[in-house]
């Protein structure tokens, strides 16, 4: 059974509620449609005007506005602006802010005014801490194990392609030295067998009046004449 505290308590955290959520409601509105615009106001005299805030305070409305989105489901939301930026700068995904509101409601039960900021905070440090909830809380860290898995791949493969190429150039190369040696052993052969069938010049024949004067000349060279070929022997 609630007691009338907890009641009073649930009725007043509600009142609070509404109001904000219809404070978030108009200044989304004003500035999504731009009426501002059309009744010749800046953005900043317009939100000064009609709720006595700055342009900066408005753009953080926005962000309750966004929060206030993902926690439709609920019955009981965060009722001021300070309990709606915790849980976004906590958080990075829906299903982070919906488990964050649905463990915080579950602590605290019927009282209400337990919550804020700190409280949020401590909450969400629980649940991180758990890892039932690691999958949930620390999805970045999932992200970049994913990131590091596939990078680690991309290397393998690189280093296994660049293997596979380095493979594929020294099996060419060797290949294109055998081919060579091969080709030029078998020039080698060919410049043999060329040369063996080279042709023989002889050394001119001389006369015997030449062999006179060379043997007059030196007594010690002895001159033998290579044989006359005629051409037909060439």
């Amino acid at each position: 059974m609630v007691s009338n505290n907890s009641e009073s308590s649930l009725i007043i955290y509600l009142r609070k509620q509404k109001k904000f959520i219809t404070l978030v409601n108009s200044i989304q509105k004003a500035i999504s449609s731009k009426d501002y615009r059309k009744q010749g106001y800046t953005f900043n005299s317009y939100v000064k005007k009609n709720w006595n805030i700055s342009k900066a305070q408005a753009y953080r409305y926005l962000i309750s506005a966004k929060v206030l989105d993902q926690l439709k489901e609920f019955k009981i939301l965060p009722n001021y602006e300070r309990l709606c930026k915790i849980i976004s700068s906590l958080t990075k995904t829906h299903e982070q802010v919906t488990l964050l509101w649905k463990t915080v409601l579950r602590k605290v039960e019927n009282r209400l005014d337990e919550i804020d900021t700190s409280f949020i905070t401590k909450v969400w440090k629980e649940l991180c801490e758990d890892e039932k909830y690691n999958y949930i809380c620390h999805i970045e860290n999932n992200i970049v194990n994913n990131n590091e898995d596939n990078k680690n791949k991309y290397s393998e493969n690189k280093i296994f392609t660049e293997n596979e190429s380095n493979s594929n150039i020294i099996s060419n190369n060797l290949s294109y030295s055998i081919i060579s040696s091969s080709e030029n052993s078998e020039n080698c052969i060919l410049i043999n067998n060329n040369s063996s069938q080279n042709s023989y010049y002889p050394s001119p024949s001389f006369s015997e009046i030449e062999l006179q004067s060379v043997n007059n000349n030196s007594s010690q060279i002895s001159f033998i004449p290579s044989p006359s070929y005629i051409e037909a022997d060439l």
